[in-house]
């Protein structure tokens, strides 16, 4: 099964195409037409443009809400915390778990 996880900012979608827990390719896209030349069975994405969450959706993405993170903050205001800087403090702290 090949996984597509997509980081879509402000300018640029980052899109890695995953084999197992193998990283096959890493690509910068700049419109979400250009997804259609990827070939994968499902994808994740994470967004900081709410305003694209149904198009993603409209191309069978789903798209992560910061409240399906399963880690707490004490940022002062959660729901201005951007999902990609959640995301990156969850995988941290995982990976200090795991002891690597």
């Amino acid at each position: 099964m090949k996984l597509l996880t997509l980081d879509v900012g402000n300018t640029t979608l980052d899109a890695c195409l995953w084999g197992g827990d193998r990283l096959l390719s890493f690509k910068k896209l700049r419109t979400l037409k250009e997804l259609k030349s990827l070939s994968f069975d499902y994808a994740l994405a994470i967004t900081v443009r709410e305003s694209l969450r149904k198009s993603l959706e409209s191309l069978k993405i789903r798209v992560l809400k910061r409240e399906e993170i399963p880690i707490k903050s004490r940022y002062e205001s959660f729901q201005t915390l951007g999902i990609d800087r959640l995301l990156n403090a969850y995988s941290f702290s995982n990976f200090f778990q795991r002891g690597e």
